[in-house]
């Protein structure tokens, strides 16, 4: 995972971005679900292990997108404990598709009912992610007013 994360992660730092962090993060979680249904049509181990190399390539970008939308927004007196809480979902919701993953691939539907966990996941957390966009965008037009930072403080 790491060799196709990694440079990833780089290309995606070195460009300075001017939208906002949730945009960033809808537009990398819809690319990141579309690339988990490669693993869906490989038909070898060797495309199969191609098949990963996009998927992975999206662990990076997400994680620092997704880290600057919550620095955005939450007050700096509780920027840790947000993270902390932010981790412990990732980590919970690792064991629990794995447990999931596992009984699918070790029942009738076989490794490729596996590889539709992640791709369900992905899929209905950028669908999320699209509505929270549009419900923000519905709400500032409707007030006339800028979405708050979370702190009211400017953030610099």
């Amino acid at each position: 995972m790491s060799a196709a994360s990694l440079p990833a992660g780089l290309a995606y730092g070195r460009h300075r971005r001017h939208t906002p962090p949730a945009d960033r993060l809808s537009l990398i979680l819809t690319l990141f679900a579309c690339a988990s249904l490669l693993p869906l049509l490989a038909n070898s181990p060797w495309q199969l292990g191609f098949a990963f190399l996009l998927p992975r390539a999206g662990v990076a970008p997400c994680i620092i997108a997704s880290s600057t939308l919550f620095e955005s927004v939450m007050d700096r007196s509780v920027l840790t404990q947000a993270f902390t809480w932010t981790n412990s979902a990732s980590a919970a919701g690792i064991a629990v598709s794995a447990a999931t993953v596992g009984r699918l691939v070790d029942g009738p539907g076989g490794t490729r009912a596996g590889f539709t966990v992640p791709c369900l996941a992905l899929t209905a957390t950028a669908a999320l992610t699209w509505a929270h966009r549009h419900a923000r965008t519905t709400v500032t037009s409707a007030s006339g007013r800028t979405p708050s930072t979370g702190s009211g403080r400017p953030r610099g």
